[in-house]
């Protein structure tokens, strides 16, 4: 057995591609001495580590589906970027109607070119190239690229192809869906802990980045959130099917590298935990909170607005509660449309009330209470 055979053979229990393959040879080939030990123990030895290295986490937690995606550092981690959180997603407002079929007027969106010059310096190096294919009767899934930040929020790149075309669904905003439209469900994500313990799935939505013009491949981004709390170490198998889950698929995805949050809080000690792509705070209240005006700060005196009822602004990829065992509505999750500077952040602005119910003689009403949380750093 040569050289190749033994690091194909080996690979193949990860279900590594063709190019990863390559790229790990290339890597050991590279650079390595000749002196003390031979040229093949010294190449094995290298791939060796490097396979190990890369399926530890497959291991230590078990097998959680039908393939382990291998991540590697993105080669460029600017374009994926631009792709997931730039201008050439669609802000076209949804059509809306009320009850009795009367138009209702959506709130505006706005995506703004991606201003590489600082962001790429902050998260570059927190978003990884995806090795992972599943097929499906005629429909091709290439997962492509992948980032996720400390508190379990983040997005993932992806391509799907048919070659007798895919029809989809447009919720407004760049967003679609898929089933009944498409040839294959809906996909999902969902949550694993460490030892391999399922929790919840995530929050999930996708938007369309392009498509061929034969509309026989689409190139798609899904930003997600666990309504679980994450930990580091956690994983996310990726799920799709065909046929009400007839025949399934998974892949499952263990991230290295997380994107880092700042934490800011308020005087009486609420957290909120902020990425460049992302918030969460912790309400931790059985009563909900239902904000009006989220807007971050930032030190030159410039705003972004999250989201104004008032205003009609609606600048969201998505939106969730968390819960948990204590509390009914534990964090508030936000996912933005676009990536900040979160070096320069001032304060985080959110407006709402709190809502309970009470009883107002025979019957339950609701009781709402105004209030404005500023988060410092």
């Amino acid at each position: 057995m040569n050289d190749k055979e033994l690091f194909q053979k080996s690979f193949s229990n990860l279900h590594a591609s063709d190019d990863t393959l390559q790229e790990v040879m290339n890597r050991a080939y590279n650079g390595r001495g000749t002196t003390g030990i031979s040229k093949r123990f010294a190449t094995l030895v290298a791939v060796l580590v490097m396979i190990f290295s890369m399926a530890l986490v497959a291991h230590a937690t078990g097998l959680l589906a039908d393939l382990v995606a291998i991540l590697t550092p993105a080669k460029d981690p600017g374009q994926v970027m631009d792709n997931a959180f730039g201008d050439n997603i669609s802000t076209e407002k949804p059509k809306m109607e009320d009850a009795f079929g009367n138009p209702i007027e959506a709130p505006n969106m706005e995506r703004p070119a991606v201003d590489l010059t600082e962001i790429e310096k902050q998260i570059g190096a927190y978003i990884s190239d995806v090795d992972g294919v599943l097929t499906i009767g005629n429909n091709t899934f290439t997962l492509e690229q992948f980032m996720v930040d400390e508190t379990g929020s983040g997005a993932l790149t992806w391509t799907v192809e048919n070659p007798n075309g895919i029809n989809y669904g447009d919720v407004g905003y760049g967003m679609v869906y898929f089933a009944p439209k498409a040839p294959f469900d809906e996909p999902a994500m969902y949550h694993y802990g460490a030892d391999g313990t399922k929790k919840k799935s995530t929050d999930f939505s996708t938007a369309l980045i392009s498509k061929s013009e034969d509309g026989t491949k689409l190139k798609l981004v899904s930003y997600f959130g666990t309504f679980d709390h994450y930990e580091i170490g956690d994983s996310f198998v990726w799920m799709v099917s065909q046929n009400h889950r007839e025949e399934t698929q998974k892949i499952q995805i263990t991230p290295a590298e997380h994107i880092p949050t700042k934490t800011l809080t308020t005087a009486d000690g609420l957290t909120l935990w902020i990425a460049n792509h992302s918030i969460a705070f912790d309400i931790n209240s059985d009563s909900e909170f239902l904000t009006d005006k989220i807007v971050v700060n930032f030190k030159d005196g410039s705003q972004y607005c999250i989201a104004d009822d008032d205003a009609k602004i609606y600048n969201l990829s998505e939106a969730f509660w968390r819960q948990s065992d204590e509390y009914r509505y534990d964090d508030l999750v936000y996912l933005f449309n676009r990536l900040i500077d979160t070096n320069e952040v001032s304060s985080v602005e959110v407006t709402g009330g709190w809502t309970r119910f009470e009883v107002v003689g025979d019957y339950y009403e609701p009781v709402r209470t105004p209030e404005t949380i500023v988060f410092y750093p």
